[in-house]
């Protein structure tokens, strides 16, 4: 499966999805548009949704230009239709337990994906 996973990255074939397009979400899904990966943005703001399905910037770090481009070209899409299961998580004494947690729900998860399925977790401090 690992390798399936690399060979999809290397060969640009694999589906990037970007949760949140607003300052930092926007920006990262042209990035990866850009470079050639199909992307889809998702965002609970239905307005900002058809913005960027028109090509319209509202992000002062996109190139109006180039969002329209990758827009047209298909490599760019945003969706209000998404569910996403929130696990906020606080790095304390606990933290061993806390994975654990992560572990079992993804777990959970692998029964209710198709195909293959690469997840990235980030914390970003607030």
């Amino acid at each position: 499966m690992k390798q399936s996973l690399l060979k999809k990255i290397k060969d640009k074939t694999i589906v990037v999805g970007v949760v949140g397009l607003g300052y930092v979400g926007l920006p990262l899904a042209v990035e990866k548009a850009k470079a050639g990966y199909k992307t889809i943005g998702f965002d609970v703001q239905a307005e900002k949704v058809e913005m960027v399905n028109n090509g319209h910037n509202y992000i002062g770090d996109v190139v109006n230009e180039d969002l329209a481009a990758i827009v047209k070209s298909g490599k760019l899409s945003a969706t209000t239709d998404f569910l996403l299961s929130r696990m906020w998580i606080l790095l304390r004494s606990v933290c061993r337990r806390r994975l654990t947690s992560i572990s079992s729900r993804t777990s959970a998860l692998s029964g209710k994906v198709r195909r293959q399925l690469l997840v990235i977790c980030r914390k970003i401090p607030w």
